[in-house]
């Protein structure tokens, strides 16, 4: 598109004190710039997560504030909403529901009493879930504990199918950045939290939904995404909790940058906030369904796996082919216009 933006510019004549096209390049004239935008356009008529034979996805947004969520019964609190609320996602055809970012406020995994509750949901449902969760590891080797923000996928049996650690922290709130090359900044207490970062690039997979979990801020950085298509992701999955930025344009604009990466990738995009902002959104990043802040509720949509972008199946090398040739042409047709606006001064 860049490329093609700048081919207009080349026959540009000056006339007087503006620039236009001669006669011949006008637009009723020259239907190269006609047909191809007709032609891009034919895909956008259509409105559906991905391609046909998907599953049916129900995203869960319990709403749960921060002022009932970490304080003592906050734990209880948020499984009585999401209990509820997936139960009607289920009884309304979902075949696999999605939590947000750290649903409940512990370790799933280290927690017997609500991993047997989830486990309880899941098997009455016949569904599988894909929860945020709060985890630890320990490393071999040191026997140091390593605290991770993390995404949980579970069987429809209860089987742990998959453990993903997010991996772009918030800076001085989730780690303090640049502690491999300041070590003495890991001893500096903001009150932030000190989480691990991930290593692994791990699908959650479902029939032929490949989903690629991104876990907040991930889906702010296109490389995140970029790295889970090319392990072959077909669905993109993002799980948050934006209760921190309150009543401001924080969670709306944190939710449009998610938009981004449908588009960017040509893959369908779920995402799943505590509070809110949720929404399906198609590979042509259009909203199919939203759910607005602050508002309890679950959302239902088919979700197909989709095909990534041709921008994504070619690399780096196109897109800068482009800039390289967009920027040759709008060079040339500067260098055009100048001098025919030399021979006419």
């Amino acid at each position: 598109m860049r490329a093609f933006g700048s081919i207009p510019g080349l026959p540009i004549r000056p006339e007087g004190d503006r620039f236009c096209w001669p006669e011949p390049f006008s637009s009723s004239r020259f239907p190269f710039f006609r047909v191809p935008c007709g032609w891009a356009g034919r895909p956008l008529r259509r409105r559906r997560c991905g391609e046909r034979g998907g599953r049916r996805i129900g995203i869960i947004q319990p709403n749960v504030i921060r002022e009932i969520k970490w304080r003592p019964g906050g734990a209880q609190a948020s499984w009585e909403r999401l209990d509820r609320i997936s139960r009607q996602a289920i009884d309304a055809g979902a075949e696999l529901l999605i939590w947000p970012e750290t649903a409940l406020p512990l370790r799933i995994l280290y927690q017997p009493l609500y991993l047997a509750r989830i486990r309880n949901l899941l098997a009455d449902g016949g569904v599988p879930l894909l929860t945020g969760t709060l985890h630890t590891d320990t490393d071999s080797l040191t026997g140091r504990q390593h605290p991770r923000n993390s995404a949980l996928y579970i069987s429809k049996e209860g089987v742990i199918l998959g453990l993903y650690h997010k991996r772009k922290l918030v800076p001085f709130s989730e780690r303090m950045p640049m502690q491999k090359i300041l070590p003495f900044l890991t001893k500096l207490d903001f009150g932030q939290s000190d989480f691990a970062p991930g290593e692994d690039w791990p699908l959650f997979e479902l029939d032929s939904l490949k989903m690629a979990p991104l876990i907040c801020f991930e889906s702010v950085f296109p490389e995140v995404s970029r790295r889970f298509v090319k392990e072959s992701a077909n669905v993109l999955v993002n799980i948050t909790n934006d209760f921190w930025f309150g009543d401001s344009p924080g969670p709306i604009q944190h939710a449009d940058m998610a938009i981004h990466r449908a588009v960017e990738t040509g893959l369908p995009l779920v995402r799943c906030a505590n509070t809110g902002l949720s929404f399906f959104v198609d590979p042509y990043g259009r909203i199919v369904q939203s759910l607005g802040t602050f508002k309890e509720g679950m959302l239902l949509a088919e979700v197909g796996p989709g095909r990534p972008s041709f921008a994504m199946r070619t690399g780096s090398w196109f897109r800068l082919a482009l800039t390289a040739i967009g920027l040759i042409l709008l060079g040339t047709a500067f260098y055009n216009s100048k001098r025919q606006r030399g021979r006419h001064g």
